[in-house]
């Protein structure tokens, strides 16, 4: 089973990941990666409780 994810979270993930490797992570990097997730997984269909990726 592979795991499919859009190519915008991996983008954004690569600059939240630049960001914390240079202490500079901003809120706005780290919400857009979290707002990806949040439609990634609802575009997939997910179920259950999402309390493990808050």
């Amino acid at each position: 089973m592979a795991i499919e994810l859009p190519d915008e979270l991996i983008e954004l993930e690569r600059a939240a990941w630049t960001e914390i490797q240079e202490m500079r992570l901003t809120v706005a990097t780290a919400l857009a990666v979290q707002q990806a997730i949040g439609g990634s997984r609802k575009s997939r269909g997910s179920r259950g409780s999402t309390s493990r990726w808050r």
